[in-house]
């Protein structure tokens, strides 16, 4: 097992007490989806595959195999954005705080809600690089 406790790893990570007690979601799932989390930008982020298989010492294929949990247990939205871009990963839980920094104290919180269209949520979007 790979030692990810570098100072860029410190800190909290919020997640849902439901999903904590959640039983049908894989222990595996459950740390990527936090892992996930810690990039938190504006409900949604941007690491790539072999990030995600570093972050959480598992084979690009167990990072596809726990992304399609998340987004089967609607979790996540997954977004492909072109030849050797990193993924989008959408946060489907409207308790997502939206902040600048993963790791401020200060956070407020908004919803995005998985129903949105790609217009509405890039409007969200350019409302939050402004504020």
């Amino acid at each position: 097992m790979t030692d990810n406790t570098s100072t860029e790893h410190k800190g909290f990570t919020k997640a849902p007490n439901d999903l904590i007690y959640d039983t049908t979601l894989s222990d595996g799932a459950l740390r990527q989806y936090l892992v996930l989390r810690h990039h938190n930008r504006s409900g949604r982020c941007f690491p790539d595959r072999e990030t995600l298989a570093e972050e959480t010492g598992v084979s690009l294929r167990t990072v596809d195999r726990r992304n399609r949990e998340l987004i089967a247990h609607e979790l996540i939205a997954f977004k492909r954005r072109g030849f050797s871009k990193s993924n989008e990963y959408d946060f489907l839980d409207p308790s997502i705080s939206v902040t600048d920094d993963a790791n401020e104290e200060t956070q407020t919180t908004h919803s995005i809600s998985a129903t949105d269209d790609a217009n509405e949520r890039a409007s969200v979007g350019e409302w939050m690089n402004r504020h």
